[in-house]
């Protein structure tokens, strides 16, 4: 705790350019700056530190397709006990599929977002609630990789 981000991810030295930060599945997504790692300096970013685990997102990978795998890892992890989640995990999944084909259109981008806040509010377990943190934040800071693929 307390540590740069920019140190932190000079230890792995990457190759490329980084332009986001995923902190794991759960913590939300922020754009790449030097920043402190501690919970409020993420908190205050509209993200959290969860487990403490960073994916490094350089700027030749695709947002959509980052918050496409990670729905993936929530989609398969869904208990199925609640609807939310179990219902909501696929649905994002399908139209984040449907954002990548290039097939989706704007009305599909706000079910999304739309989507988003009702697993978040009413699922039954922190699973659920947290699974789509991931995809808020990057529509917040990474809208345009969005939008850029819609019809």
């Amino acid at each position: 705790m307390g540590i740069s981000l920019k140190k932190l991810i000079s230890l792995g030295k990457p190759k490329n350019k980084i332009k986001a930060v995923y902190f794991g599945c759960v913590g939300g997504c922020i754009p790449y700056e030097d920043i402190k790692l501690n919970n409020e300096t993420i908190k205050e970013k509209g993200a959290m530190l969860g487990s403490c685990t960073i994916i490094a997102v350089d700027e030749t990978n695709d947002i959509v397709d980052t918050a496409t795998n990670i729905a993936k890892f929530f989609e398969y992890e869904s208990c199925g006990k609640c609807t939310p989640c179990r219902e909501g995990t696929m649905r994002v999944l399908e139209l984040l599929e449907k954002i990548s084909l290039k097939k989706a259109t704007k009305k599909d981008l706000d079910l999304l977002e739309e989507l988003c806040r009702v697993i978040a509010s009413t699922s039954l377990c922190g699973l659920g609630q947290s699974s789509t943190n991931h995809l808020t934040t990057a529509l917040r800071y990474f809208r345009n990789e969005f939008t850029d693929k819609l019809k």
